[in-house]
C-alpha cells in the first residue's frame, strides 16, 4: 500500500512537470534545464542509447556494458 501511495506522489509529481514544460513551450519562454555542458552530452548520450535500446525489444552485453559506462560516468561528475 505504501509503494502504490509512493508512486501515486511520482506521477502528480512527473504531471505538474509536464504541464509547466507545455505551458513553457506553449508561450514560447525558453525552459532551462540548470545543466552545464558535460551534464548536457550525458544526458543526450543516455537518451539516445535508451531509445537504441527499447527500440529494439532486445538487449545484448553490449548495450548493458554502453548502460553501465553512462551510469559510472554520471557518477564521476556528480561527485568530481
Amino acid at each position: 500500500m505504501a509503494s502504490q501511495l509512493a508512486v501515486c506522489k511520482d506521477l502528480s509529481k512527473l504531471h505538474k512537470q509536464l504541464t509547466a514544460l507545455v505551458i513553457f513551450l506553449f508561450i514560447g519562454q525558453p525552459v532551462v534545464l540548470g545543466l552545464s555542458s558535460s551534464e548536457m552530452v550525458l544526458l543526450s548520450a543516455t537518451l539516445l542509447i535508451s531509445s537504441v535500446s527499447f527500440s529494439s525489444g532486445q538487449s545484448n552485453i553490449l548495450v548493458g556494458t554502453t548502460h553501465l559506462l553512462l551510469f559510472f560516468a554520471y557518477v564521476i561528475l556528480m561527485f568530481g
